[in-house]
């Protein structure tokens, strides 16, 4: 072992490296995950700004709360489950170790 190994120095070639296919597939979830959460924040201010506008006085209430914030929890409920249920079914188990098995990177 080098006794002057000097841990950080970025004296290296960064092509020498091939990038593990776990983290090229742990970078799509991610970037659906967020697409799906800003899609659904996106879709609550359209609801809410539709139903929610107007004069307080006028609004249609549920058990107290308004219509608009209802139906904002509401989509939240729906949405969050599909996006669960759906995260189950296609998103992949990763092991932390640092190599991968034969079967995490097969596609």
């Amino acid at each position: 072992m080098k006794d002057n190994l000097d841990l950080n120095s970025t004296d290296y070639d960064v092509n020498c490296f091939e990038e593990d296919p776990r983290s090229i597939n742990c970078r799509k979830e991610a970037q659906f995950t967020q697409i799906f959460l800003i899609g659904m924040t996106i879709l609550i201010f359209i609801v809410s700004y539709i139903v929610g506008r107007g004069d307080p006085a006028n609004f249609v209430y549920v058990f107290g709360w308004p219509l608009w914030y209802v139906l904002a929890v509401a989509i939240i409920v729906v949405i969050v489950a599909v996006g669960m249920i759906w995260g189950k079914k296609s998103f992949k188990i990763y092991s932390l170790d640092a190599i991968a098995d034969d079967k995490e990177t097969e596609e």
